[in-house]
């Protein structure tokens, strides 16, 4: 299930838009499975929006790493699970990535994904009142 959102989100935001929603799927991937493949997901997923926008290969790959890097080391100081916390670290890091990659509208494509990032947390809570496991769904 992650697999196609990942796959979905590249080609989305590769060919529709330049919005990173690439960004709010892999940090909630990240926080609430807290599995390490999330860092493999970032490098492939980076190198193919790299391919298909003709950035330099690697650049969305070594920026999507870096920042759930800094998730895992804040994760062992704060509680990363709520909804301040993640609503920051996705406004954060859209805003620096829209500037880095494409700086037309940087601030507009951060709050885009602020209610992409918001509508994904209502999601995940309506999966735990139903009893749907997210790490059930990334296999």
């Amino acid at each position: 299930m992650i697999y196609l959102g990942i796959i979905i989100s590249v080609f989305l935001q590769s060919t529709l838009s330049t919005i990173p929603i690439i960004i709010p799927i892999l940090v909630y991937y990240f926080i609430f499975s807290k599995k390490m493949n999330a860092f493999g997901m970032a490098l492939v997923s980076g190198i193919f929006i790299d391919i298909f926008l003709l950035n330099p290969i690697g650049a969305t790959s070594l920026f999507l790493t870096i920042i759930l890097f800094i998730i895992s080391l804040y994760s062992k100081k704060f509680e990363i699970q709520t909804p301040i916390f993640l609503v920051l670290i996705t406004f954060i890091s859209t805003l620096i990535y829209s500037f880095l990659f494409s700086p037309d509208s940087s601030f507009q494509k951060a709050i885009f994904n602020i209610a992409l990032a918001l509508l994904i947390l209502n999601i995940i809570k309506f999966w735990k009142k139903k009893n749907i496991h997210f790490t059930s769904l990334v296999k």
